[in-house]
């Protein structure tokens, strides 16, 4: 069951000052931008005052706020880039649970793969044909080639270029999803485009306040509640808080003799949450955004289902105390059916970012944006069994992590006849 409920401006314009109040102590310093300046701004935005209720007045939908990182077909056409733009319609038709990867299911040329329903999990995508993420049990052609940005700030791990799915958890705070198939315009383009580009553009911050809160359950004992607040324009400055945490289980069983890490059980449990912030500034030539962006998605993930039964596997799973597999049937699809699975090990991956994104017209029909992003990723892989390959390499856990930072500074000048892009970044 689903249930939305919005509040009217005049509760939220109260909750919103006192929001704004305490969010500087907790969020010194951090950036972000709302929206590009290369859609000119208008500076004569609308106010609505706390002491005055009207029945005209009504909330603005939270995703409503247009953005240049999202663009309209007719822009798409004329641009000879191949891409795509998924809605709110899309999104949320892939479910409340849903990750990076279920989302991309309606983009055409598209497919993921994954051992779970929900986003906690990670999953492999494809772009015709070319990868980013792990999750197929086969080789992966051109693996990680594929360009992955919140909000226009990239997420790949800069020495690998892998990011996976569950950095981006929460659908409730995603607007839309551009998909670019192939390298795509330069101006937009990072270092490892090769397959295509995904931008998740989140919530973007609204001239009128609103909020609104969603709570979801469903099978395998599913849950997720998520909201938005949304303070509206006070003397051009707007921002926007949402967060969202959800948890559930696979579909999948497991040998009710199996010891999981934590929590042990006959489930595989999964959880995840992500937290987003933005404030924007308008000013007369432009404007000036801050953002910060904290993600994380947890889950185990099954041993895969053989054809044929495995030498040294049985269908009760291994036993952490005594180093052995728990006697039974040898481990197989017509042994274990095709929902009964077997954990090996549980994996976690984590994202927190800082941006700052600018955007001024400074004349001659050129606009100047400048974009500056510190991001920290994380990645816990805990493999307690690995079955058929051998005691040396029975656990594994790996702890690796990497920390980013960059500036993009490029120009946009409209021709008479044509527009150009020109600028370079730095990333390390």
């Amino acid at each position: 069951m689903y249930r939305k409920t919005n509040m009217r401006p005049l509760t939220l314009a109260l909750a919103a000052t006192g929001i704004l109040g305490l969010i500087p102590l907790a969020h010194a310093g951090v950036t972000a931008q709302t929206r590009s300046a290369r859609v000119r701004h208008k500076t004569n935005q609308q106010s609505i005052a706390v002491g005055e209720v009207s029945s005209n007045v009504v909330t603005q939908s939270a995703y409503a706020q247009h953005t240049p990182e999202l663009p309209k077909q007719k822009h798409i056409f004329k641009s000879g880039i191949s891409s795509k733009v998924l809605g709110r319609k899309e999104i949320e038709a892939a479910g409340p649970g849903a990750g990076g990867a279920q989302m991309l299911n309606f983009a055409p040329g598209v497919s993921t793969l994954a051992s779970y329903g929900t986003g906690a999990a990670k999953a492999q995508i494809s772009i015709d044909g070319i990868k980013q993420g792990w999750g197929n049990p086969k080789g992966s052609e051109a693996a990680h080639s594929i360009a992955i940005s919140f909000d226009g700030i990239p997420m790949n791990n800069p020495a690998t270029g892998l990011w996976q799915s569950p950095q981006v958890n929460q659908p409730s705070m995603i607007q839309g999803i551009h998909v670019t198939y192939g390298p795509g315009n330069p101006e937009n383009r990072w270092y490892n485009n090769i397959g295509g580009g995904i931008d998740f553009v989140p919530i973007q911050p609204t001239n009128k306040p609103g909020a609104s809160i969603g709570m979801s359950y469903g099978s395998n004992d599913f849950k997720n509640i998520h909201f938005d607040v949304r303070t509206g324009n006070f003397d051009g400055f707007s921002a926007v808080l949402a967060g969202g945490v959800s948890s559930g289980n696979s579909f999948l069983g497991v040998p009710s003799g199996t010891s999981l890490l934590s929590p042990s059980g006959v489930v595989l449990p999964s959880n995840s949450y992500a937290w987003f912030f933005k404030i924007r500034k308008r000013f007369r030539r432009g404007d000036d955004s801050f953002g910060a962006y904290l993600a994380k998605g947890s889950a185990y993930k099954p041993y895969d289902i053989p054809v044929s039964a495995a030498s040294g596997t049985t269908i009760n799973g291994f036993n952490n105390t005594t180093g052995k597999p728990i006697p039974g049937p040898l481990y197989s699809q017509q042994t274990s059916g095709f929902y009964n699975a077997v954990p090996y090990k549980i994996d976690s991956n984590s994202t927190w970012m800082f941006y700052n994104k600018l955007n001024v017209d400074i004349g001659a029909a050129t606009w100047l944006h400048n974009d500056i992003w510190y991001r920290y990723g994380h990645r816990l892989h805990n493999r307690y069994v690995s079955y058929a390959v051998g005691a040396p390499n029975t656990n594994e856990y790996n702890d690796p992590h990497s920390e980013t930072y960059g500036d993009k500074l490029w120009f946009d000048s409209k021709l008479p006849y044509n527009k150009l892009g020109f600028g370079g970044y730095f990333s390390a």
